[in-house]
């Protein structure tokens, strides 16, 4: 049986409103993914702290260094925070889906797989935003040089 399956008819159990609650936990899910990997992206690339120091506006050339490192910190503190947010919040509309009467469908071997591979991801990108949202929140611009 196809993993879409299992869900579709595991939905169909709940109804619309079981529907509606799977779809928005898997844009939740994305969205949240999405954002704090960009923030934990930054430990092997240069491309995410580029982006945060010229988006959603340039931060000005004739900023000091820890002027430019404190606005792009602080945006990446927030984008961090809003992905953990959404990853929470998916969690919680999830469980809130997952209370529906009725009897319980079987899942197949893939569906369950699937589900335990996304909490895997899941929970190492929540403990890898943490840390980087911990060490942005440090400030070096006191430390003597």
């Amino acid at each position: 049986m196809n993993p879409v399956d299992v869900e579709t008819s595991e939905v169909a159990a709940g109804g619309p409103k079981g529907r509606v609650l799977l779809v928005t936990s898997r844009v939740l899910w994305a969205i949240g993914l999405i954002l704090a990997l960009s923030v934990v992206g930054s430990w092997f690339s240069d491309i995410p702290v580029r982006f945060y120091e010229s988006f959603p506006y340039p931060v000005p050339e004739a900023a000091d260094i820890w002027e430019i490192r404190r606005v792009t910190s602080d945006r990446m503190t927030i984008v961090g925070t809003v992905g953990l947010g959404c990853l929470a919040l998916a969690g919680l509309v999830r469980l809130a889906s997952g209370t529906r009467r009725g009897s319980p469908t079987k899942r197949s071997a893939w569906a369950v797989l699937l589900g335990v591979l996304a909490t895997i991801l899941s929970l190492l990108v929540l403990a890898a935003t943490t840390l980087e949202l911990l060490l942005l929140s440090i400030d070096p611009s006191d430390t003597p040089l």
